[in-house]
């Protein structure tokens, strides 16, 4: 489950990638290192262990970490059996993510 936030172009075609949040779905109620290993992805899991929000440098500080984090959680909140958003983040981050 990914989403990225794009600046497009007058072209309505080109751009830059400002964002992008991944994660997949565990039975996992925690990230873990299991939740996060490659092919760990379980489509019944009920829970949605989030492993990247990056914003691109140039573009930090303009809330665009929140938009995108607010769009994910509400379309996979929309996913059939999702109970969950499980968070792993550095302790500089955690203020963001209580917000």
């Amino acid at each position: 489950m990914t989403l990225g936030l794009f600046e497009v172009d007058d072209d309505g075609i080109s751009g830059i990638l400002l964002a992008v949040i991944h994660g997949t779905r565990t039975v996992d109620r925690v990230n873990s290192d299991r939740s996060m290993a490659i092919g760990s992805h379980d489509p019944d899991g009920a829970t949605v262990a989030l492993h990247t929000l990056c914003v691109h440098p140039d573009h930090r500080a303009r809330g665009l970490g929140t938009k995108i984090l607010k769009q994910y959680i509400g379309r996979v909140g929309k996913e059939k059996g999702v109970e969950r958003v499980a968070v792993s983040a550095h302790d500089g981050l955690v203020p963001f993510y209580e917000r």
